[in-house]
């Protein structure tokens, strides 16, 4: 929502980064701000691209959800010396890969699709 007053001031890269600014402030926690300060310049370019809060909003609770059960899946292994190591299992690395290239694919295909309807 702020991000959609700034673009009536300024131009869609001042607003992005000023929304994305505040988003990252608004986390306090120094290491949390730097992260979203990036997450929020990613959804920010999706908020002007689509022009979809409910995009944002999904986009934001499946970080919050993804960031929550990181930690969940470990599995212990033993390695030389009795030396504990802490891992994913290979199969949440891939589906998680899966995912992301398949999200990624997602975002491409419908931004040329939007801009055919354009033209």
């Amino acid at each position: 929502m702020i991000e959609r007053n700034f673009l009536r001031i300024y131009s869609p890269v001042k607003s992005i980064v000023f929304s994305a600014l505040l988003f990252g402030l608004m986390h306090i926690n120094p290491w949390q701000a730097v992260n979203a300060f990036f997450g929020g310049i990613f959804i920010g370019w999706l908020y002007w691209r689509y022009r979809s809060i409910w995009l944002c909003m999904f986009i934001h609770a499946y970080y919050n959800v993804i960031i929550s059960l990181l930690p969940l899946p470990y599995t212990r292994t033993d390695s030389l010396q009795y030396i504990e190591e802490w891992r994913h299992p290979i199969w949440f690395i891939l589906l998680g890969a899966a995912l992301f290239v398949i999200g990624l694919l997602m975002v491409i295909v419908l931004s040329r699709k939007e801009r055919k309807a354009e033209n």
